[in-house]
């Protein structure tokens, strides 16, 4: 089966944070990458802290993407937004890399 055909919604991703230097961050341009998001609350550990934490989302994406923690995610198109802080976009805080069962494909989930 191809994973690739349930990610039938959208997301927007802006990658590689970098400090202003003012508490906030700048990012590189935004871009859509088609997702499977689910409003789903589940426990992990956040690596950055070491503490329990509950997610706000699941966004299942293509693993080529590149999408780290500390990148952060929107729901829909919303490429024409350049500062994620303007919407509601949240911080990737965990990225796992999930093969199928054969392992001939994998997909990335990140939580929120």
């Amino acid at each position: 089966m191809n994973i690739e055909r349930k990610l039938n919604q959208t997301a927007t991703v802006w990658q590689n944070p970098v400090s202003d230097g003012w508490g906030s961050f700048t990012y590189d341009a935004p871009r859509e990458v088609l997702a499977r998001w689910d409003d789903t609350a589940v426990l992990f550990r956040d690596r950055a802290t070491g503490s329990e934490v509950v997610s706000q989302s699941v966004v299942h994406v293509k693993t080529e993407e590149g999408i780290k923690e500390g990148d952060m995610i929107a729901y829909g198109d919303q490429t024409a937004f350049t500062n994620p802080y303007e919407i509601q976009a949240w911080v990737i805080k965990n990225v796992q890399n999930i093969p199928n069962l054969r392992a001939t494909q994998s997909i990335t989930r990140l939580l929120t």
